[in-house]
């Protein structure tokens, strides 16, 4: 509990963290009975399956949905669950992950993915070769994960049974509801998409896109220093390299068809 942020907002059951944290012994022990008992038998109660969406902007001023990110606020009891959970799978996804990703990986981020741009564009000046860019976002990337497709991804990595019982179950049993101002909608099941907010679904969407970009690993991009590179990507957010126009247009036509066949779509009209 204490390594969670004590600044979250409370999920719909109104338990703050905070409140959680100053419980005594005795409550302590029976929290941590009630979740190895989940763990153990896999089902998830339904109380901890639902979740609160709320609309944050991208943008000041921003009035229409696409200008605003959906975050869900989930029970911190889950948020425990699942923390738990993901200390026990992170070393699955990591190695099938492309040293390329920048996203969500430890100790890389913003600026070592400029810095690894910028440092490839100086080398293609400097032995006068053509690069062509191509930088590429999905559309509500997070919300469209197939939930069929990641479950069969995780089991071909091997997780453990008992974890990814718990995880196909939140999942499948999932329902939400939208909260604006004071009003909050009917709660209603949620068939797809992965959780902004949730503490795997970092994990979860860079395993989901590496198998996208897995398709290209082949095609021709730039080589520097005798290695081929035609992607960085940065969680959704992707560039693409190539030395000629044709080349580059081959890799983002197999982009975004494996993109389509996995239920995402490329942004076409990001700024």
């Amino acid at each position: 509990m204490k390594m969670m942020n004590h600044g979250r907002a409370a999920g719909p059951d109104g338990i703050t963290i905070k409140a959680l944290i100053a419980l005594g012994e005795w409550e302590i022990s029976e929290i941590t009975d009630l979740l190895n008992m989940i763990y153990d038998n896999g089902e998830m109660p339904q109380e901890m399956c639902i979740s609160v969406f709320i609309m944050l902007p991208k943008k000041e001023g921003a009035t229409e949905c696409s200008l605003h990110r959906t975050i869900s606020l989930m029970s911190h009891l889950t948020k425990l669950l699942l923390r738990i959970i993901m200390t026990r799978i992170r070393g699955k996804p990591r190695p099938e992950i492309s040293n390329n990703q920048f996203g969500f990986v430890e100790d890389r981020g913003t600026r070592n993915a400029i810095f690894t741009l910028s440092m490839i564009i100086e080398r293609a000046i400097e032995v006068k070769k053509d690069l062509y860019l191509s930088f590429i976002d999905y559309s509500k990337a997070f919300d469209r994960v197939r939930h069929d497709e990641l479950y069969n991804i995780m089991n071909s990595i091997d997780i453990d049974s008992k974890d990814l019982r718990i995880v196909r179950n939140l999942y499948w049993d999932q329902t939400a509801a939208t909260r604006i101002d004071d009003e909050i909608s009917e709660y209603k099941p949620i068939k797809r998409g992965v959780r902004q907010g949730c503490v795997l679904s970092p994990d979860f969407f860079n395993i989901y896109s590496e198998m996208i970009l897995r398709n290209i690993y082949d095609l021709k991009g730039i080589r520097i220093g005798g290695v081929n590179i035609n992607n960085l990507p940065y969680a959704e957010d992707t560039v693409l390299l190539a030395e000629s126009e044709s080349e580059l247009q081959a890799i983002l036509d197999v982009v975004t068809d494996a993109s389509m066949e996995m239920g995402l779509d490329l942004n076409a009209k990001k700024d």
